[in-house]
């Protein structure tokens, strides 16, 4: 194991498929979350002149 890095163990946990369905759903709804808060944002600034 000292031999493959940090990098490649935790590239292999990762990959594994239980885990990478949950880091893909994971970044989904981090995505989703910041988009939100953005158009949120976005919208906060508009209204005003309307």
């Amino acid at each position: 194991m000292r031999d493959h890095g940090i990098g490649h163990i935790v590239g292999t946990v990762l990959d594994s498929p239980e885990n990478a369905t949950a880091v893909n759903e994971l970044k989904e709804r981090a995505w989703e979350a910041g988009f939100k808060a953005g158009y949120n944002q976005c919208i906060a600034h508009v209204n005003p002149f309307f």
